[in-house]
């Protein structure tokens, strides 16, 4: 009973600090996705604004319809997007999405100020003289700015485009991330300002100050962490948390803390705890009732001996001696005992002798039974654990893949699929049951470059060298309609007892290379006269001259050909 509560209290300890740990690290990488996300959607926002300043209505800065057009066009492709608009030198608003504000003067505001240096990010702030003017909605509206200057098509400064990206931006990016986890785990993400403002957050704290361990913890560690902590309404969190604006992509420092309840976060702990205690009652209580039963059961034959002995001791000459059938030993010591009652004074002193010696064997035997049944108990506690933590682990693994935003792709080194998570069905559009245990190459590598593939894989296989393991490339992937799409892939190996596991995670990246052929296309093309422009001319100028020499030289071979033919005189008639 002691070695199994011990083992108990072993097991509590252990899967406690497990638990805390698994959930920490958790928490964690929420709030490094949540930071991820804000990073790429401001990235996103500022391509649009560079987009938007370099379209030639803007630079014209003549047709007010149109630019007003270009502007709502963008902001019904974005509804984020409160306001957009440009402002003159001055600060008068020339043109503004549903022509708000225009002709107003925005001189004092900072995004316009800052906008005409360079590009801008201006924290959240209140709505000004735009509080009236939008639609009514539940919450006060609340903006994030972004601006850059205008210039001409001489490149002279001719104004300030400015955006006004409603904080409802921020509220989707988290419900985004916490759907479903949110609700069902009482996970919370909030975002602060560095001066200790929460942005996002529960309603009780929003736009209120705090000071807790996560957020200055988030100040001074770059990667990120978490802490246990207990906040201003008493209840203890596990908390993960994160900092943007590490790179140039982020302008705006903000912390992303991430908290779950530390009752919540450790309720499979919890519950795991319950049943071990239980199952080590229930195993204490079968150990003390078997071993009961079975020294009564052995000890019994012994005792009817030890009783009958004693009766004749006493005198009581007339009662026998039971021959007892259950074991060996017993059987014997009865058996001998009747055929020797008539030299029992003889040999009494062996008789007890033997009884002795009984005694011991059954103590030993019933003590090696003890530590046999406690040994397996230890084992199959240990297998139990060991079983559990690779069930959750393995689940935890399954939610991070499918919650990922790269398509992840798991393949044996036969090239035979074995993972295949949620966003790997929408970017290749096989579904995971079709993709599993089906050839890599057959499904997402085109035609061409399968030769290639298969020469990589056993270039790997022999020599352990590939210029694609652990490298970041970009390729055409097969969709399931027959189309290829571009992506960017990142390859890795794990080494197993059995063989290699090659794992993949693949994005879309095709409105990347269309915004790279775009910038081309405006490299290569006079902006006011949307001709070719020089630089197009010295590209194509040697492709150009290729041609007309080898036309040239068919032409010249052609002659050549003529003036060897000779005329066909006509017969004469007689």
């Amino acid at each position: 009973m002691i070695t199994t509560v011990s083992v108990l209290i072993l097991v509590d300890q252990f899967t406690r600090g497990y638990a805390r740990s698994e959930a920490e690290t958790r928490l964690k990488q929420l709030a490094w996705q949540m930071q991820d996300a804000l990073e790429r959607s401001m990235t996103e926002r500022q391509i649009d604004m560079r987009i938007l300043v370099a379209r030639p209505s803007i630079r014209a800065g003549k047709d007010l319809p149109r630019m007003r057009a270009v502007l709502n066009e963008l902001q019904a492709n974005v509804p984020n997007y409160a306001w957009i608009g440009m402002a003159k030198p001055d600060g008068t608003v020339l043109v503004a999405t549903n022509g708000l504000l225009e002709g107003q003067s925005v001189g004092e505001r900072p995004w316009f100020k800052e906008g005409q240096k360079n590009t801008y990010s201006a924290d959240y702030h209140p709505a000004l003289l735009l509080e009236k003017k939008l639609p009514p909605q539940p919450e006060p509206w609340r903006f994030v700015d972004i601006s850059m200057p205008v210039l001409d098509m001489q490149g002279r400064y001719m104004g300030v485009m400015g955006m006004h990206l409603s904080w409802a931006w921020a509220r989707e990016i988290a419900s985004k991330l916490l759907n479903p986890a949110g609700d069902r785990y009482d996970v919370e993400v909030l975002i602060v300002r560095a001066d200790g403002t929460v942005l996002l957050g529960p309603k009780e704290l929003e736009e209120k100050k705090i000071n807790s361990d996560s957020f200055r913890a988030s100040q001074q560690a770059a990667a990120g962490g978490a802490v246990v902590e207990r906040w201003p309404d008493g209840r203890r969190y596990i908390t993960g948390f994160s900092r943007t604006g590490h790179d140039e992509r982020m302008m705006l420092k903000w912390s992303v803390i991430v908290r779950q309840p530390e009752t919540v976060a450790l309720e499979a702990f919890r519950d795991l705890e319950r049943r071990v205690i239980l199952v080590g009652a229930l195993i204490g209580v079968v150990l003390v009732t078997l071993a009961y039963v079975l020294t009564r059961r052995l000890v019994a034959p012994v005792n009817n001996l030890s009783a009958a002995l004693e009766q004749r001791a006493l005198g009581m000459q007339d009662v026998p001696i039971p021959l007892v059938n259950s074991y060996r030993e017993v059987q014997l010591l009865s058996s001998t005992l009747v055929n020797m009652v008539e030299r029992e004074e003889r040999y009494l002193r062996e008789v007890r002798s033997l009884n002795e010696s009984l005694e011991e064997r059954v103590a030993e035997r019933t003590s090696r039974l003890h530590e046999t049944a406690t040994a397996l108990q230890q084992s199959l506690d240990v297998q139990h654990a060991n079983q559990i933590k690779l069930e959750e682990s393995a689940a935890e693994l399954r939610a991070i893949l499918e919650n990922a935003q790269d398509a992840f792709i798991a393949a044996d080194e036969n090239g035979v699929i074995v993972e295949w998570n949620r966003q790997a069905e929408l970017l290749l559009g096989w579904q995971r049951a079709a993709a599993i245990g089906r050839q890599m190459a057959e499904l997402l590598i085109p035609q061409d470059m399968r030769a290639a593939h298969y020469r990589g894989m056993e270039e790997f296989l022999e020599h352990g060298t590939s210029v694609v393991i652990n490298n970041r490339i970009e390729l055409q992937a097969l969709h399931h309609d027959g189309h290829e799409l571009p992506v960017e892939i990142t390859v890795g190996h794990v080494k197993r007892h059995n063989g290699h596991l090659f794992i993949a995670f693949l994005h879309d990246i095709t409105e990347r290379l269309a915004f790279r052929d775009q910038m081309r296309e405006l490299a290569l093309t006079d902006m006011l006269t949307s001709l070719p422009n020089r630089r197009a001319f010295s590209d194509r100028l040697p492709e150009g001259m290729m041609r007309a020499r080898r036309a040239h030289e068919l032409l010249h071979g052609h002659r050549r050909l003529q003036g060897r033919q000779r005329p066909l005189r006509p017969r004469s008639r007689r």
